[in-house]
């Protein structure tokens, strides 16, 4: 492959393993969303998180227990998303599981003293609470309407909440000199749980069904004409075949074909993982479109640079 010359491209792109588990109890591919990069990040958060809840001088033995519940609250969350991703388990299977998920949905409980002692804290957890309460939400109106034949995603869940500009203005604070300790705790903890959000939105992408071209995510990929990598969140199943969706925006050019799943490393300096394939062409026409593609990329791009 390496015959061929690479060049970083944007497209549009959607990979999606060929076949999806075949023993699991609901639809799935097998596809990892806590890659080493993922666990990482999770890690720093919580022990930033951690760190700052020690430096918090009045009213720690109100916070620190609500901050240890959206702690539990999220890592379950994201256990089950990782149960259905990798093994197709869901806790429909048993009862006592699908009582204990619905009981976690309903958010974290007994932040009554919180909300007299510390109300505007008390209104940040409460945005929190209301955005996790919203994941669970959807993930069991998915569960109940999903089998091991298909994974059914009844509404689109909402891309925006309020908590999210909150923690904006509290961003602006982490790298500020005077650093307040319960702000930098409230950010981590919003990173924590949101690493959790991401990837439950990334299964989900992955297990919609094939819409139009111009939904799927827009990336920048290393494409050669005989395969490509692609930074991601994500890790593919070892040894897999997958099917792989182009979109070229600017021809409207797309092409669909099967490619083998190569490795899958975590790329130092962006923290994300590197999933390389090489691709199975049927016949050489579709070999000949992404050589077009790349050339036309090429010439484009030469003639945006600026001459002295």
């Amino acid at each position: 492959m390496r015959r061929f010359r690479r060049v970083d491209v944007p497209v549009r792109l959607l990979i999606v393993p060929s076949r999806p588990i075949q023993t699991g109890e609901i639809f799935t591919y097998g596809i990892d969303y806590f890659p080493p990069s993922v666990q990482k990040r999770l890690q720093f958060a919580q022990s930033k998180m951690h760190y700052w809840l020690s430096h918090i001088q009045e009213q720690q033995d109100v916070l620190a227990p609500v901050f240890a519940e959206f702690e539990r609250y999220s890592r379950y969350f994201g256990g089950w998303v990782e149960s259905v991703a990798l093994q197709g388990r869901s806790p429909r299977a048993e009862v006592a599981s699908w009582l204990e998920f619905h009981a976690y949905g309903k958010g974290v409980q007994d932040l009554d003293d919180l909300k007299i002692h510390a109300p505007k804290t008390f209104q940040y957890f409460d945005l929190l609470n209301q955005k996790l309460q919203a994941y669970y939400r959807h993930f069991s109106a998915c569960l109940e309407k999903s089998d091991a034949k298909q994974f059914c995603i009844p509404d689109p869940l909402e891309n925006y909440f309020e908590i999210d500009g909150l923690a904006k203005n509290f961003a602006a604070s982490v790298n500020h000199d005077q650093k307040v300790p319960l702000v930098q705790a409230l950010y981590y903890l919003y990173l924590f749980t949101s690493y959790y959000f991401r990837a439950y939105d990334e299964m989900l992408n992955d297990l919609s069904p094939i819409s139009s071209p111009k939904s799927w995510r827009k990336k920048e990929i290393n494409l050669s004409a005989g395969g490509l990598s692609v930074l991601l969140d994500k890790r593919y199943p070892a040894n897999s075949r997958c099917d792989i969706h182009l979109f070229f925006p600017e021809t409207e050019q797309r092409l669909d074909f099967e490619a083998s799943f190569i490795r899958s490393f975590t790329a130092a300096h962006t923290h994300k993982e590197t999933n390389a394939f090489n691709f199975n062409f049927p016949d050489g026409h579709s070999q000949k479109v992404v050589v077009f593609e790349i050339e036309r990329y090429e010439i484009r791009s030469s003639m945006e640079v600026a001459v002295f």
